[in-house]
Parts: structure tokens; sequence; C-alpha cells
């Protein structure tokens, strides 16, 4: 009998010492899960920020442009003012595309969140559950990432048609 409850103990010792063991494991993975979705976040709004820097920094030069060229001779410039502020449109379009890009990247995490808050918690395992609401919440959160990832591929594709058209206005310039 007393083997018998040593073997007992024993098997209880050793699946308490895997389960600390596996705890462990689980609290690494949450942990690296977290400073992952921590970078994401921050290195998206890092691109976010650039595009509309970078589309917004090519608009305010596109207008410093066309003022100094319209200042020197604005007879000549004049019939090409319209070419001149074509490039403009571009990035214009280009910082919209980028700030609603924010936007929605607000609207992703704000879902996300949400549906955290609408999962259900027991004391009892697994603890944390997904309900309806939650996996609906997820569903939209998963739409505004796609739209988010879209306009900012976007902005991007407006920065490069700007970038493109000035070059065609300064072949017609010359």
């Amino acid at each position: 009998m007393s083997d018998e409850k040593s073997a007992s103990d024993h098997a209880r010792w050793r699946h308490e010492q895997e389960r600390a063991v596996a705890e462990r494991a689980h609290d690494v993975e949450a942990e690296f899960g977290s400073k992952a979705n921590e970078a994401a976040i921050t290195v998206g709004n890092h691109a976010i920020r650039t595009l509309v820097l970078v589309n917004g920094g090519a608009a305010v030069a596109m207008l410093a442009f066309i003022g100094h060229v319209s200042g020197i001779n604005s007879g000549k410039f004049s019939t090409k003012l319209p070419e001149l502020t074509a490039p403009l449109r571009w990035f214009v379009w280009g910082v919209a595309l980028a700030t609603a890009c924010a936007g929605l990247a607000y609207c992703t995490n704000y879902c996300i969140a949400f549906s955290s808050a609408k999962k259900e918690r027991s004391y009892k395992h697994p603890f944390i559950q997904n309900t309806i609401v939650s996996k609906r919440w997820i569903r939209i959160a998963v739409a505004f990432q796609c739209f988010a990832l879209l306009t900012s591929i976007g902005s991007l594709v407006m920065f490069l048609c700007g970038m493109t058209e000035i070059r065609t206005v300064m072949g017609s310039l010359t």
C-alpha cells in the first residue's frame, strides 16, 4: 500500500512539475505575443506617419516649386499651371489615404479591445472563451485591418504616381 501511495505521490509530483513547466512556456509565449503585437502597432503607426509626411512634404515642395516658377516668368508658365498642379493632386490624395489609414488602424485596435471585453470569463478551465459577440468584433477588426492595409498601399501608390507625374511635367516644361 505504501508503494502505491508513493507511486501516486510521485505521479502527482511529476504532473505538477510538468504543469509548472507548461505554465512557464505558456507565459513566455503570451509575453512574446504581447510584445510582437506592441511592435506591430508601433511600426504600423510609424509607417502611417511616414506616408503622411512623405506625401505632405511632396505637396508642400510642389507648392513651393509652382510659386517659384510662376514668380520667375508668370506669363510663360501661366498656361502651364494645370500641368504644374497635376502632381499635387496625387500627393493630396496620398495624404488623404494615409489619414484614412490612421483612422482605420484606430478602428482595428478598438474592435480588438472590444472583442476582448466581450469574451466570457470564468473560474473554470478554459477561463476565457470567445462569445458570438467577441467573434463578430474580431471579424470586424480584420475587415478594418484589410482596409487599412489597402489605404496604406494606396497612399504609397499615390506618392509614386505623383513622382512619375513630376517627371512628365518637367519634360514638358523644356
